[in-house]
C-alpha cells in the first residue's frame, strides 16, 4: 500500500511490526503513548546515512523522546 497524501498531524500511525536488527520483532504499538521520532531510511542513500549518524549523536534530544529508525537493511 502506498500512501500519497500522508497522515494529518496528530493522527495515530497504523500499527506495523518489523524484524529488529538484533533479532526479534518490534511493533509500533510498543511506543503508543510515548513521543517518538520515526525515521524511514535507505542504507544505500548517502544523505540518509549522514542523517542516521546525526540522529545517533543527538538521540532523544531531537524529538524529546525515543528515536526509531526503519531501514531496508544493514550497511
Amino acid at each position: 500500500m502506498i500512501i500519497t497524501t500522508g497522515l494529518a498531524p496528530g493522527t495515530p500511525a497504523p500499527d506495523f511490526c518489523l524484524p529488529e536488527i538484533n533479532g526479534g520483532e518490534v511493533c509500533l504499538k510498543q511506543f503508543r503513548g510515548r513521543k517518538i521520532l520515526l525515521i524511514f531510511s535507505d542504507i544505500h542513500c548517502g544523505p540518509c546515512g549522514e542523517l542516521a549518524q546525526r540522529v545517533v549523536q543527538h538521540g532523544g534530544r531531537l524529538s524529546g523522546g525515543d528515536t526509531v529508525c526503519i531501514s531496508d537493511g544493514i550497511a
